[in-house]
């Protein structure tokens, strides 16, 4: 999710039909009370380094927290890829 990120800040998601296609899928695993319910790998979001790290609340231990991330990074993927418009 990191790099799709990166390349929806970027606005190439429309250009590059593969990326397109890979914010397509995660925007299907919202569930119906608008949680993102995508498999990570955790070590992906807590692993924080100079470029890495994605992981905002202090902790895991809770599933909410983990949900949180999750769901934010990925609303932030469909707002910069054009999924969201005003």
């Amino acid at each position: 999710m990191e790099y799709i990120e990166w390349l929806a800040r970027c606005g190439v998601v429309a250009h590059i039909p593969a990326v397109q296609e890979t914010v397509e899928e995660i925007m299907q695993t919202f569930d119906d009370d608008g949680v993102c319910r995508i498999p990570v790998h955790d070590g992906v979001f807590k692993a924080w380094g100079p470029y890495g790290g994605q992981q905002l609340e202090v902790d895991w231990k809770s599933k909410t927290r983990r949900d949180c991330d999750i769901t934010f990074r990925a609303l932030l993927i469909a707002y910069y890829s054009g999924l969201f418009r005003n």
